[in-house]
């Protein structure tokens, strides 16, 4: 038998939008890898590993204030 737990959350406004904008950043940068995992398949059959997205996003959280908000391990 699996047992299920659920949470509510009552988030204050501030809260909430915080939790709304980590969601869209999130949701931006799984398309964003989704698409070029796809670009380098489509133009040359040639697959993108987790290792080496997880390396350009390492250096990118320096460069972009919205990743940097961001903590490494959710993205």
């Amino acid at each position: 038998m699996r047992k299920a737990f659920k949470y509510r959350l009552y988030p204050t406004a501030q809260q909430e939008f915080a939790l709304a904008e980590m969601l869209d950043t999130h949701r931006r940068l799984y398309n964003r890898a989704l698409a070029e995992r796809k670009t380098a398949w489509g133009e040359r059959q040639e697959s993108v590993s987790y290792g080496q997205q997880s390396a350009h996003l390492k250096d990118e959280r320096t460069t972009n204030p919205y990743l940097a908000r961001t903590n490494f391990s959710s993205c």
